[in-house]
C-alpha cells in the first residue's frame, strides 16, 4: 500500500494533499482515499508521516474524523446516542409527563384547539385517579406512576372515576385515554396495546330545536348589520338549507341566474383544507330566494380566486369560518350561540309549515333517504295548538252538517 503527497497550487492557500491506497476491513482490493493534510503540516515529509498514520487507521477500521467515512460514522454514532438518550428519557416518564408529551405532539399535528381541550380534560381524569396499593400508597395518583407500569386495574379505576359524567362524555374520554396509551406502546413505553375500554350505553341525542320565525328574522338582521359574508352564511342556511361544509365550498361559477348549484363540500383533514363531493355524492340545483341571490352576487363581485367565502386572512373558507361568521351574527342579534346545522333544521321545519311536501324537501336537502329528511322535522307548541284548533273546527263542522241532514225532511215517494 502506498502514500503519495501532492502539493496543491490551484487553491487560494497552498495545501498538501495526501493520496492513500489502503485495504479497509472486509475489502479484498485496495481503495483510494484523498485527504487534505492539516494546516499545521507544512512539509511533504511530515505529510508523508501523517498519511502513513491515517493508512494504518483505515486498515484498522478507524477512518479519520475529517474524512467522509469518518464524518458518516461520527454522525451515525451521534444519532444512535441521541436516540438511546431519548428512549431512556421516555422510558423514565410518568403518566403525567407522557400525557404532556402526547398533548404536545397532538398540538404539533395542528389539532384543533377545542379538541386539545377535550384531550386535556380526559387525561386529567387519568392522572388524578388514585392508585390501588398498600396503605402507604393510598395517597398517590396514577400521574406519578411510570407509564410502563400502568395496569388494567388502574384503567378500571379510571373508568369508575368517569361514571359520574354523561355517558357520551365518558365514552369520548375513554377513547382519548386509549389513544394516548397506545401511542406510548408504539414508542416502546408499554408492553402491550390497550384493548377497547368498556363503553357505556349512550342516551338518545337531544332534539335539535329549530329557530322560530321571528328569531330567524332577527338573525338575518344581525348578520346584515355585521357584514356581507355573515349575511350570505345565514341566508344559505335559512333559505337554502345548505350544510356548513357546502357553504364553505361555494364558488362564483355555482351561481346560475336564480339557481344555485351545490357541487362540493369542504373537509379539514389533519389541518389541511380538502375539497370533497357533497355528502350524498350527488350535486343538486336549488332555486334561490331574492335576498340569497343578492347576497351571493355581492360576494362574487369581490372574489379574486373563484371562492365565494374567505376567512379574515383572505383564505378560502372552511367549516370553522362558517361557524365563526354565524357566531358573530348570533351575538349581534342577541341570540344564544348555536351551530350552523341548526339553520338547516330551521329551513326544513319552516318549509314543512309552508306546506312543502316531504319528497320535495328531501330533494332540496340533498338526502338519499326520506327517513333522514323526517329526522329534521320539528313541531312546536303553537303548531300543535293550531292543529288541535283545526281538528276541533273540522269536528264541529262535521257535526253541524250531520244535524242539518237529519233535520231535513225526507222526500215523499212518488204517488
Amino acid at each position: 500500500m502506498s502514500v503519495n503527497v501532492i502539493e496543491r497550487t490551484d487553491a487560494r492557500t497552498p495545501r498538501l494533499q495526501v493520496v492513500i491506497w489502503a485495504v479497509p476491513p472486509g475489502k479484498l482490493k485496495a481503495e483510494r482515499y484523498r485527504y487534505n493534510a492539516p494546516r499545521s503540516i507544512t512539509s511533504k515529509s511530515a505529510a508523508q508521516r501523517w498519511g502513513e498514520q491515517v493508512r494504518r487507521e483505515i486498515e484498522a477500521g478507524r477512518p479519520p474524523p475529517q474524512s467522509r467515512e469518518g464524518r458518516k460514522k461520527a454522525t451515525a454514532e451521534k444519532v444512535e446516542q441521541e436516540a438511546a438518550a431519548e428512549q431512556q428519557r421516555l422510558a423514565a416518564m410518568t403518566v403525567a409527563e407522557w400525557c404532556e408529551e402526547w398533548e404536545a405532539n397532538e398540538r404539533a399535528r395542528r389539532v384543533r384547539e377545542s379538541s386539545l381541550i377535550r384531550r386535556r380534560q380526559a387525561l386529567r381524569y387519568l392522572c388524578q385517579t388514585k392508585q390501588a396499593g398498600a396503605a402507604g400508597e393510598q395517597g398517590k395518583v396514577l400521574g406519578d406512576k411510570p407509564v410502563a407500569q400502568l395496569s388494567e386495574l388502574d384503567l378500571s379505576r379510571v373508568q369508575r372515576e368517569m361514571e359520574s359524567l354523561h355517558s357520551s362524555t365518558t365514552n369520548t374520554y375513554l377513547t382519548i385515554v386509549r389513544a394516548c396509551l397506545n401511542a406510548a406502546h408504539r414508542l416502546g413505553l408499554r408492553p402491550a396495546l390497550v384493548g377497547p375500554l368498556r363503553v357505556l350505553r349512550t342516551e338518545p341525542p337531544t332534539e335539535r330545536v329549530s329557530l322560530a320565525e321571528d328569531d330567524a328574522e332577527r338573525l338575518i338582521a344581525g348578520a346584515e348589520a355585521v357584514g356581507p359574508r355573515h349575511l350570505a352564511v345565514v341566508l344559505a342556511g335559512l333559505d337554502a338549507g345548505l350544510r356548513a361544509s357546502e357553504i364553505a365550498g361555494l364558488q362564483v361559477g355555482d351561481i346560475d341566474g336564480d339557481d344555485l348549484h351545490v357541487r362540493r363540500s369542504i373537509a379539514i383533514i389533519r389541518g389541511e383544507r380538502v375539497v370533497h363531493p357533497t355528502k350524498s355524492g350527488e350535486p343538486r340545483t336549488l332555486p334561490m330566494s331574492e335576498r340569497l341571490a343578492a347576497a351571493l352576487r355581492e360576494l362574487a363581485t369581490s372574489s379574486a380566486d373563484g371562492w365565494l367565502l374567505h376567512d379574515r386572512l383572505d383564505r378560502p373558507a372552511t367549516r370553522w369560518t362558517v361557524e365563526t361568521l354565524l357566531d358573530s351574527a348570533a351575538r349581534r342579534a342577541k341570540l344564544s350561540p348555536f351551530g350552523p346545522h341548526r339553520l338547516r333544521h330551521s329551513f326544513a321545519t319552516h318549509a314543512l309549515r309552508a306546506g312543502i311536501d316531504l319528497e320535495t324537501l328531501r330533494r332540496l336537502l340533498g338526502h338519499a333517504d326520506i327517513k333522514t329528511t323526517a329526522e329534521y322535522l320539528h313541531s312546536d307548541p303553537s303548531t300543535e295548538r293550531a292543529a288541535i284548533s283545526r281538528l276541533g273546527a273540522h269536528r264541529r263542522g262535521t257535526a253541524r252538517d250531520t244535524a242539518v241532514t237529519q233535520a231535513r225532511p225526507s222526500p215523499r215517494p212518488n204517488a
